[in-house]
């Protein structure tokens, strides 16, 4: 999980001078393939900080880098939610006010 990591730090946060805190690796709960995504918490280093959550998937060929997918910062979530079965599977989702509206 150090390489990985490592990896993300400097193929995604770098770039934009964040500092990558934690990592866990998630699959979709449906999917039948299990890609490499992961559930990423970062801060920027700057003034004033931002935390932020993030999903990053791996490129479709195993030569591509890491991606943002989805981003949200943590003032903006309004609630997470999260759950986990005797046998280790679970779900989390992530509600932010700003693009549901209705909630």
């Amino acid at each position: 999980m150090a390489a990985i990591r490592q990896a993300l730090q400097r193929d995604v946060f770098t770039a934009r001078d964040e500092r990558l805190l934690g990592v866990v690796h998630v699959t979709k709960n449906k999917s039948k393939s299990k890609k490499n995504n992961f559930l990423c918490l970062a801060v920027t280093s700057e003034q004033p900080v931002q935390v932020s959550v993030s999903v990053v998937k791996k490129g479709a060929r195993n030569d591509e880098l890491y991606k943002r997918h989805i981003q949200w910062l943590l003032t903006d979530l309004k609630k997470v939610e999260a759950s986990q079965n005797p046998t280790g599977t679970g779900y989390t989702r992530f509600i932010n006010p700003a693009r549901y509206s209705g909630s």
